[in-house]
């Protein structure tokens, strides 16, 4: 995979499809490019041009733990210099969980780079904040102090990062043990500002600035409660809710990343807010027609993904 210089460092990208409109897809949690594959090969299937990329300190990109913002503002930074630099923007970001906290980001500081918005899973609530700050965070602080860099190496993200890039593991080695968990206490003390908002992570008032269509849906796990949604379309002025599920309220302990359930529900977003979109373009009709109702990830994923999308194209050209 081509790589591309970004403030600084090399971050690892693909632009899956030739041609079309852009859309970036940017998956959670430390994850490399390899989890939403298969989205982005529904799209450029069908004449879009799908960028995936992984940011910094995850599958391809380079090590770095020098920037002194956090790690969600460092993310929205490098995908818009990342746009710029392959002449893509304005993009439809697609953001799951972490990444739809860096799709925001984008939306609020680099407008220019964004057509519209879909929220996959919106992290919030006392418990998503004491795991992701162990997951993220305290977990390298404890490994680097009990066993040195040697130690960070054999958790469980660094492990599989160096499976594939085995010479990655001498820069790691040699990074200073104490700067490592100096980075980890910067970055850790960004996450935890508005950690316990709502939607975690961002203030009601950055909320309400929001000013790009937005879908927004539930995961119905723990890590990002049904209420967190429900509270984020509340405060976005552009924002359709996607209830996929509507007789189901409780919050369950996980949804298995990749699963058949959570890509479907991806697909309802999208499908939801084409219509929506389309309702504002005087084109409702079309939209009913263009998608039926789908809970299942199969080979159909284009016959989901291709309204929504078209849609957004037509909403600008609307305004």
């Amino acid at each position: 995979m081509p790589t591309a210089p970004v403030n600084g460092v090399e971050i690892n990208y693909e632009v899956v499809g030739r041609r079309g409109p852009w859309v970036a897809i940017l998956q959670g949690g430390r994850h490399s490019l390899l989890s939403v594959w298969s989205h982005a090969q529904a799209l450029a299937a069908h004449g879009y041009r799908v960028l995936l990329h992984d940011p910094r300190n995850s599958g391809g990109s380079s090590l770095d733990f020098d920037s002194p913002e956090s790690e969600e503002d460092v993310g929205a930074a490098d995908l818009d210099a990342l746009l710029r630099h392959l002449d893509a923007p304005p993009a439809i970001l697609i953001g799951q969980s972490r990444g739809a906290r860096v799709a925001l980001r984008v939306a609020l500081r680099y407008l220019h780079a964004v057509r519209g918005l879909v929220f996959w899973g919106l992290s919030g609530g006392p418990l998503a904040t004491r795991y992701l700050d162990n997951m993220y965070y305290l977990q390298y602080v404890r490994a680097a102090q009990g066993g040195g860099m040697s130690a960070v190496c054999d958790l469980e993200h660094f492990r599989t990062l160096l499976k594939t890039r085995p010479d990655q593991r001498q820069v790691l080695l040699e990074q200073d043990p104490a700067q490592f968990v100096e980075a980890m206490v910067r970055w850790r003390e960004a996450f935890l500002v508005d950690s316990d908002a709502p939607v975690m992570g961002v203030s009601d008032d950055d909320l309400r600035r929001i000013d790009v269509p937005t879908a927004i849906a539930p995961l119905f796990d723990r890590l990002h409660p049904y209420a967190v949604a429900v509270h984020a379309h509340g405060l976005i002025r552009e924002s359709c809710f996607v209830d996929s599920e509507p007789a189901r309220r409780v919050d369950e302990h996980t949804s298995p990343p990749g699963s058949t359930r959570e890509v479907g529900r991806v697909a309802e977003i999208l499908r939801d807010h084409q219509a929506r979109v389309a309702h504002r373009s005087s084109l409702r009709r079309l939209g009913a027609k263009l998608i039926g109702p789908v809970r299942r990830a199969d080979g159909r994923i284009w016959a989901i993904l291709r309204g929504p999308i078209d849609a957004f194209h037509r909403w600008e050209a609307s305004r």
